[in-house]
């Protein structure tokens, strides 16, 4: 997974795809859970790439995103 993460230049769903098609070539890999940050780019890559993957979020991400606020 850090492997992925470093390989892609930028957060487009073409760069994307091509590290999707690069790590499927490479590993024959087509059923495989994968953890996203919700990004859509990268939801819609392994959607085209890899259909029969199932998508998790992650729970870090889904952490951070939860604001809390104290009453004044």
């Amino acid at each position: 997974m850090p492997l992925l993460m470093l390989l892609h230049e930028c957060q487009t769903a073409d760069s994307h795809e091509l590290s999707f098609c690069w790590f499927h070539r490479l590993t024959a890999v087509s059923e495989v859970t994968c953890v996203v940050d919700r990004e859509q780019s990268i939801t819609k890559a392994i959607k085209t790439v890899l259909p029969q993957c199932i998508i998790v979020y992650c729970w870090n991400h889904i952490l951070g995103d939860i604001r809390v606020t104290k009453s004044p």
